[in-house]
């Protein structure tokens, strides 16, 4: 009877220590949470004054059609330009240029460590929309100011009798949605082509579209047939708003 009593409490241990340490069918370990299925892309200062696609449409349909636009000749960058020697124009009080001012805009982490020129953004990150949602630009080198609609294609537009001031407007404006900064070699290909013959990445063609109907009709430009039905199917496009 004493045998019987000292080994009921080490039995009773073993279960105990069993039924701790194993885990059981009645405690499933928990589920590991699925990650998202897209991470959310970066989000970057957006083209300034860019109109509804119900709007876009509107202006759209004001806008006059010349089809011998790309034919007038004699254009030149310089026509554009406050001066021959400065492709940008400079704003009082500190004189810091458009280039300047829109990098400034549409950047992250600017620096400015010239001390000659202030001014100048020596470093800085920046979207690339026409390379899509998730493009980024990290070197300044790298990041060019683009005009939506290309210099060359407003002085075959109505631009080439405009008056010098009008078109040194037009070149630096800030307010209307005509200045980005995008990558080199995006503004490379783009050139001075139209929506016609070129477009940037999918994602960005609605607000593209929009924003070069609103500086046609804001600057009374005219339009291609084939630059028409190409802005009307990007404005068309399901994802336009």
């Amino acid at each position: 009877m004493p045998l019987r009593r000292a080994l009921l409490p080490a039995a009773l241990a073993t279960v105990l220590s069993t039924v701790l340490i194993a885990p059981t069918a009645a405690q499933p370990r928990p589920a590991r949470l699925a990650p998202d299925a897209t991470p959310r892309a970066e989000t970057w200062p957006p083209l300034r004054n860019v109109p509804t696609k119900k709007t876009a449409d509107a202006l759209l349909a004001g806008i006059t059609t010349d089809n011998n636009a790309p034919n007038v000749p004699d254009y030149d960058r310089k026509k554009f330009q406050e001066t021959d020697t400065a492709a940008w124009k400079t704003w009082p009080p500190e004189n810091c240029t458009t280039r300047d001012k829109t990098l400034v805009y549409y950047g992250k982490n600017i620096k400015h460590t010239n001390k000659k020129n202030p001014c100048e953004v020596t470093s800085g990150r920046w979207g690339n929309p026409y390379g899509g949602p998730d493009a980024k630009i990290s070197y300044t080198k790298d990041a060019d100011v683009d005009h939506i609609v290309p210099l060359k294609n407003a002085w075959q537009s109505g631009a080439k009798e405009w008056t010098k001031q009008k078109r040194v407007t037009f070149a630096n404006d800030m307010t209307e949605p005509q200045l980005l900064v995008v990558h080199k070699k995006d503004n490379t290909a783009k050139g001075a082509k139209g929506p016609e013959a070129w477009k940037p990445h999918i994602s960005y063609q609605c607000t593209y579209a929009k924003a070069w109907v609103r500086v046609k009709s804001h600057y009374t430009l005219t339009v291609t047939t084939a630059e028409r039905t190409a802005l009307e199917g990007m404005l068309n496009a399901k994802t336009c708003t």
